[in-house]
């Protein structure tokens, strides 16, 4: 079983049946990137592709902005938690909002969100002023 320029012996051995000339498949330096290339634009989003790039160039550390983190609270006494079963209850609705927007900004990958639940308009003040320090300690960024 040949197949262009090696022979298929079994499932684990080889041969190859030409020879390639000393250099054949060595590359220069500089030849796939050259000089003054820019290989990472300022702000771009680092992609696996761009770790190869930059080891390439003997990069090993770059400065880079972290994701901010941003919290979703939702509020209110008429909010149900999306994974109530019984959601038919008189003057309650699914907290639908919440869900939405922690799956856009996951989707969007510019941030890391962050669900701080639902906080009923019956809470103690105490309650929702504890769950905001603590919100506001951990997250950049908190949406009300």
């Amino acid at each position: 079983n040949e197949t262009g320029q090696m022979r298929i012996i079994d499932d684990k051995v080889a041969s190859v049946l030409a020879t390639t000339k000393p250099w054949t498949w060595i590359r220069p330096i500089g030849c796939d990137i050259a000089a003054d290339s820019i290989v990472l634009s300022k702000d771009e989003r680092i992609q696996p592709v761009h770790m190869a790039l930059l080891a390439q160039c003997g990069v090993d550390q770059i400065p880079v902005k972290y994701l901010p983190r941003v919290g979703i609270l939702s509020t209110g006494n008429e909010l149900l938690p999306s994974t109530n079963k019984d959601q038919c209850q008189s003057g309650k609705i699914p907290d639908a909002n919440r869900p939405l927007l922690l799956s856009q900004l996951t989707t969007y990958g510019n941030c890391k969100p962050h669900d701080l639940g639902i906080i009923s308009d019956d809470d103690s003040i105490e309650m929702l002023s504890d769950k905001l320090k603590k919100a506001l300690w951990n997250d950049d960024i908190d949406v009300i």
